[in-house]
């Protein structure tokens, strides 16, 4: 008899892990993943040309935003981006961003990727590493760097309030 109770006092430890673990894996269940961008097209654009990039986001609500309060950068690095000039929001996980791409590449540099930064005041700051290829057609080594990668730097960033997950777009 009091083998029996001592395994029964020794085993509620095991039932706890078991309500431990459900616990954990319900409340997973339910906190929301934050915003993030999935993809951007065109992937590529040569030097020196407009583009209209069609950015597409997961778990955004674009539509609550307004048009005018958004940013969004094409970054080469902490020291060089490209602002985009105009924002043109199509649905809740779609905008155009209207970019006027610089005439040369840093570093003299053939292609780079550029990262796509897009900062919402109601979603926050959301990145895609590496998301336009920006290939250099022809270079004119005297007339120096094009001023536009420097004039609009990065900054006043918003921060997406709430818990949540964050966005990982580049897990395997």
């Amino acid at each position: 008899m009091h083998q029996v109770l001592h395994r029964r006092n020794s085993m509620w430890w095991k039932a706890l892990s078991v309500i431990l673990l459900l616990y954990v894996m319900l409340a997973g269940f339910r906190v929301p993943l934050k915003s993030g961008i999935t993809y951007v097209t065109p992937a590529y654009e040569s030097n020196g040309m407009p583009v209209q990039l069609q950015i597409h986001g997961y778990n955004t609500f674009f539509s609550q935003e307004n048009p005018d309060s958004i940013n969004m950068w094409l970054s080469y690095d902490e020291r060089y981006a490209v602002k985009a000039l105009e924002i043109n929001i199509l649905d809740d996980t779609t905008l155009i961003a209207a970019i006027s791409l610089p005439t040369d590449l840093p570093e003299d540099k053939q292609n780079a990727f550029l990262n796509a930064i897009l900062d919402l005041p109601l979603g926050g700051t959301v990145i895609l590493p590496a998301a336009f290829e920006l290939r250099q057609s022809a270079h004119d080594s005297i007339a120096g760097l094009d001023p536009t990668w420097s004039a609009s730097p990065v900054a006043n960033l918003h921060i997406q309030h709430g818990f949540s997950f964050p966005y990982q777009n580049v897990v395997y």
